[in-house]
């Protein structure tokens, strides 16, 4: 048996296996979220081109993209993909880099083309007209699933949410140059796939309501938002109009709604809240109906405003005199048309009987 006499202490030993990390801390201050700079470095497994500036992948970091559509760590499909609708000024940037590294896998004669100009390769190559990631949703084996690391202001989210539908969202995208050939005709073309997570800004579904008890504890009141959302919605209880004007009503509200509207106003740094709700133009009330709503809150100076964005509105509470005295009889199970209970009948000597 040998053994192998290291004589570096542990500061020379950490430099010697950690040297090619330049700045090995950075995924902890970004999550990955960088731009490599243009490749200078390319390498062939298989039909797949891959590039490298010097010894690490070359990435790019777009810009806030709007989602046209996801499927991402859903697992309903056997790849994540994620479809962006980014800048055209940064898309066109894009195509450029790509026409660089493109001329870069030509010349190192890393392709299989029969091209004699590096134009005539390039006007063979697909470049996609849309940003469309994709990556295998599970292991080889199917056994064990892979998902795709979700952040939110530095904080990793995954699980919780998935980007929808018209989120916004940051990407990080490794480019590779595909080269396949069938029956002798060569075909290039570029795919962007997931080089990292994804950095949700907002989600594009509604905030979910704030319900009973009304809890401000996840609000910014400086943004009057909710985490991952560009507003916040309060669902508010049916109340009684008790003032009209314009389009701007006042409701009888509830001592406890009351109280955790004025919380809210405290904590915002605004005036207490009157009771006043802003309609919309087109859905005029009288005084009286009742309306149960949700309402999000717009602020103007150091005034907040609540303004109605679904509502519902009930016709008051008004009994006339013989219907309100038809339901006492009722209630009171001795009237002779009570027809949904038994009556209770005393006979001549006295004695209870159920009718």
């Amino acid at each position: 048996m040998q053994y192998v006499v290291c004589t570096m202490n542990i500061v020379e030993l950490k430099g010697s296996l950690f040297g090619k990390l330049p700045h090995a801390m950075t995924f902890l201050e970004n999550k990955g979220f960088e731009t490599v700079d243009v490749p200078n470095k390319v390498k062939k497994f298989g039909q797949t081109i891959y590039f490298y500036h010097d010894d690490q992948d070359w990435l790019e970091t777009t810009p806030k993209c709007r989602v046209i559509d996801s499927c991402v760590n859903d697992f309903d499909h056997t790849e994540h993909k994620i479809v962006l609708d980014c800048p055209p000024a940064w898309f066109a940037e894009t195509l450029l880099k790509l026409k660089a590294a493109s001329k870069l896998a030509f010349e190192t004669n890393v392709v299989t083309t029969a091209d004699e100009s590096f134009e005539s390769f390039w006007a063979r190559c697909k470049v996609p007209d849309s940003l469309s990631m994709q990556k295998n949703a599970h292991a080889r084996r199917g056994r064990r699933k892979l998902f795709i690391p979700l952040f939110h202001d530095n904080k990793e989210i995954t699980g919780r949410v998935n980007p929808d539908k018209n989120a916004i969202v940051q990407a990080v995208v490794r480019w590779c140059l595909h080269d396949t050939s069938a029956d002798g005709y060569a075909s290039f073309g570029w795919r962007a796939h997931f080089g990292g997570g994804l950095k949700i800004q907002q989600l594009g579904a509604d905030a979910p309501l704030i319900r009973e008890p009304w809890s401000w504890l996840d609000v910014n009141f400086e943004s009057l938002t909710v985490p991952l959302y560009d507003t916040l919605s309060v669902k508010m209880p049916c109340f009684t109009i008790v003032n009209v004007s314009d389009n701007t009503v006042t409701v009888h509200a509830s001592d406890a709604f009351t109280q955790a509207m004025c919380d809210f106003h405290t904590q915002a740094g605004s005036e207490l809240w009157s009771g006043r709700v802003e309609m919309p133009t087109s859905c005029p009330a009288e005084l009286g109906q009742r309306i149960m709503a949700t309402i999000t809150p717009s602020r103007i100076g150091n005034n907040i405003s609540w303004y109605v964005q679904k509502h519902r509105l009930l016709p008051g509470r008004e009994i006339s005199g013989s219907l309100a005295g038809k339901r006492c009889a009722d209630n009171t199970d001795n009237s002779e048309s009570a027809q949904t209970k038994r009556q209770r009948i005393v006979d001549e000597t006295g004695v209870h009987k159920t009718g």
